[in-house]
């Protein structure tokens, strides 16, 4: 399937689809009825992190070690766009719910909320150190992030505002 270590698994929204995303650079997708690949994208120039689907399922979402997201149009394979504007890998993407919007974890210590045309709409304060993954509810009024620290953080989605910190 990848020449080298695969780090990102998400299933399309009907789980007709399971995209996988590796240090080969690669996104490739399976069809979940034969188990065969039928789609191969490729532009990343560094490993691909995460991944997410949007509810629609046209739109795949790949997050690089190269410090940029890519959005991808599965009916074709072709790459829509990039998302720039992160200091470091880029370690994490979500989609939230049926919008256009994704949480996404860095290793320059930065939980951001992006639309999938680019630019951003919310960072959340706090993070101190490399970000390794970061959730959002379907309806995006809760996030949550951890990191290298070992601290679970949780803020209002829709603020901004934190709303816990948990450290054993």
């Amino acid at each position: 399937m990848h020449k080298d270590t695969i780090f990102a698994l998400d299933f399309s929204p009907d789980s007709k689809y399971l995209a996988s995303g590796g240090a080969d650079k690669s996104v490739r997708v399976l069809d979940t009825s034969t188990w065969r690949p039928i789609k191969l994208m490729e532009g990343h120039t560094s490993h691909v992190l995460g991944l997410s689907w949007r509810h629609e399922g046209r739109t795949l979402a790949s997050a690089g070690a190269e410090g940029t997201i890519k959005i991808w149009d599965f009916l074709t394979g072709d790459r829509k766009r990039n998302i720039d504007g992160w200091e470091g890998e880029v370690t994490g993407v979500q989609f939230a719910g049926y919008s256009g919007n994704m949480i996404t974890s860095s290793a320059d210590k930065r939980i951001r909320l992006v639309p999938d045309t680019g630019g951003e709409l919310r960072a959340f304060a706090g993070c101190e150190d490399f970000m390794q993954g970061a959730a959002i509810s379907a309806d995006g009024r809760i996030v949550v992030a951890g990191g290298i620290d070992g601290v679970l953080r949780v803020w209002d989605g829709t603020t901004g505002n934190a709303l816990a910190a948990f450290k054993e």
